[in-house]
């Protein structure tokens, strides 16, 4: 049960998004800005499909673009200043608001995907964090983070592995070439890619589509155009198989499990 909830008759639903960063953003349902225990929350944004129970079922809200409101910019989104935001929506008496008066859901931004002009938030509330899995599944891929360092993991040197130069070629914004690039193919396959001059300097890396001798392609763009001449830093990836394992002599780590009948052997039914 709640403590405390917000009249019905003036009851306004607020949210504030605090970056990693410390960017904070505050919006308001409400048709002015208003300030709420010294900050100003700005006025006009919509929060619809608001939902939220007495059980651990998550709450759940429906957040259109919040693009041009509170300084939010398209650019922002891509260039993942909003990834891993803590995110606090709450409801509140208009005519004497106070902040977090009554928590409606407490959640975490995930990553920012742009897709045809209209971007896709993953969100995750602090109740979700419960239904996740614990321990380790039967897979023939190798759950391991390429390159991580912690106790029993992949244990490769990645940063090590990484290799800098000089774009040659754009074509589109996802496709780039280097004739001084070398790696078999795929070697770069869910890797990363850093700019290291430019104006996409600072921003997180993109991870690598494909690649194939001197050319590479990435899932998404970065949010400034990347310019012929800009200079960038790529760090190979894992396919997760057994071959890449054994392919940076890394086999004794490789926590997947490649002799596992599959679904099709585990149905037959036997003969005898």
């Amino acid at each position: 049960m709640k403590s405390q909830v917000a009249p019905y008759k003036r009851r306004m639903v607020c949210m504030r998004v605090e970056c990693a960063n410390g960017l904070i953003i505050r919006l308001a349902e409400y048709p002015f800005d208003i300030k709420i225990s010294g900050q100003v929350y700005r006025s006009g944004y919509d929060f619809t499909g608001i939902e939220f129970g007495t059980t651990f079922t998550p709450s759940s809200i429906d957040l259109k673009s919040f693009i041009g409101f509170a300084g939010a910019t398209e650019a922002m989104l891509m260039s993942g200043v909003f990834d891993n935001a803590r995110v606090y929506v709450f409801a509140t008496d208009w005519n004497n608001p106070v902040v977090d008066y009554e928590p409606i859901t407490k959640a975490i931004f995930g990553k920012i995907r742009m897709e045809d002009q209209k971007y896709t938030a993953e969100w995750m509330t602090l109740i979700d964090l419960t239904n996740q899995t614990v321990g380790y599944t039967y897979s023939t891929q190798c759950p391991h983070e390429f390159g991580g360092q912690e106790p029993y993991g992949c244990g490769v040197d990645a940063v090590a592995l990484r290799v800098t130069g000089t774009i040659e070629a754009v074509n589109p914004q996802t496709f780039f070439y280097d004739s001084a690039l070398t790696g078999v193919a795929n070697y770069y396959v869910w890797g990363k890619m850093w700019m290291t001059s430019g104006p996409n300097v600072g921003i997180p890396p993109k991870t690598v589509r494909g690649s194939e001798d001197q050319y590479w392609d990435i899932y998404d763009p970065f949010p400034y155009e990347v310019q012929v001449g800009d200079t960038y830093m790529l760090e190979p990836g894992c396919l997760k198989f057994l071959g890449a394992c054994v392919a940076h002599n890394n086999v004794i780590n490789r926590l997947g499990f490649d002799h596992v009948p599959g679904e099709t052997i585990l149905k037959t039914i036997g003969d005898k």
